[in-house]
């Protein structure tokens, strides 16, 4: 027969195994909480990053798409002949700016094409000049975006001042 105190003994032991098991589950469980709770932050700063650079990226992608549109009305206004000179002389010419905005650096350079005739024109000395224009961005940011256009400007034969461009194809 079992007496008081080893009755007494056995349902503390069984008391104090009980209460291990239950703290040894609960640190489990914080733990996996807690791996949780990082990866979830480290997610959302990720996604963070992630929304911010699709902004910078579309940022830059439309002061490009500005610069280049600009300076394609630039060209086909003619306000861009000392540039369209120098790309028939050596196929290649550097652009000014025509935009500013804060936190971007937007380039333009001009690319010779070559000489078209215009068809059924009225007046033998007009030729169509083609020209491809390039420009790119970077922003401080980081991201980047290069577009290329192209476009032809009807002009007389007497418009440049070179007249034997070179073969830039």
């Amino acid at each position: 027969m079992m007496n008081n105190k080893d009755r007494n003994m056995r349902e503390t032991s069984s008391t104090n195994a009980q209460l291990g098991i239950a703290m040894l589950s609960a640190l489990i469980f914080l733990t996996i909480l807690t791996i949780a709770g990082i990866t979830a932050a480290r997610m959302a700063t990720l996604e963070e990053r992630m929304a911010s650079n699709a902004q910078f990226q579309g940022q830059a992608f439309q002061v490009t798409l500005s610069e280049l549109e600009t300076q394609v009305d630039e060209v086909n206004s003619g306000n861009r002949e000392p540039e369209m000179n120098s790309a028939r002389a050596t196929c290649n010419a550097v652009m000014p700016t025509a935009i500013a905005f804060a936190g971007a650096n937007p380039n333009s350079s001009m690319r010779y094409i070559g000489e078209r005739p215009v068809e059924n024109a009225s007046l033998k000395d007009f030729s169509y000049y083609l020209f491809e224009l390039n420009a790119n961005t970077a922003m401080n940011s980081g991201a980047t975006s290069n577009q290329s256009m192209g476009t032809r400007f009807m002009a007389g034969n007497f418009f440049f001042d070179v007249v034997n461009a070179p073969d830039c194809t």
